[in-house]
């Protein structure tokens, strides 16, 4: 039997109230023990044929020195890729991101209010870590404003490809 997992209700309504496409990152509870996810919902629904054969998860760092962003994106087999923005001078994502590199085991979900959340998990798959480690050891030096990084945003939902690849793990 899967392990329960506990959500925070107020942060899973507010992504369902939120505009699609979104992304938000959080804590949950597993067996007990803290751990980070990654949630989005997408514009329209991801079909379980999609969905059931998994994904590749990558992510990047974009903007300048005085503006930089974090590029999380979801690739799904067989289908699209999405993408969403991270601000690295927010705390909860840097508190997330920082829990699921300690624990090495966190969790993506695809959020479709209609039916309900897709799981998937990732354990102790360190080579799935790296990049993401590489990346946050850059925080410390990354900042975003809340008006660049909304700017940002808007920019990116007119045009949401990546301005360089990112690497898929």
């Amino acid at each position: 039997m899967p392990e329960a997992l506990t959500l925070h209700r107020g942060f899973i309504q507010m992504l369902i109230e939120s505009p699609d496409p979104c992304l938000g990152l959080g804590m949950l509870l597993c067996g007990g023990v803290r751990t980070g996810y990654v949630v989005m919902r997408p514009a329209t629904p991801i079909p379980a044929r999609v969905t059931n054969q998994g994904f590749r998860f990558g992510h990047a760092m974009l903007g300048d020195p005085q503006d930089q962003v974090m590029l999380m994106s979801l690739q799904f087999y067989g289908a699209t890729t999405y993408h969403g923005l991270v601000n690295p001078s927010n705390r909860v994502a840097l508190a997330v991101i920082d829990q699921m590199l300690a624990m090495r085991d966190y969790f993506f979900m695809v959020l479709d209010p209609k039916a309900g959340l897709t799981v998937f998990r990732s354990r102790g798959e360190e080579a799935n870590l790296v990049g993401l480690r590489t990346n946050r050891e850059t925080f410390p030096t990354a900042q975003c404003s809340p008006a660049a990084y909304t700017r940002m945003v808007n920019i990116f939902r007119k045009n949401p490809t990546p301005p360089r690849s990112v690497d898929l793990a």
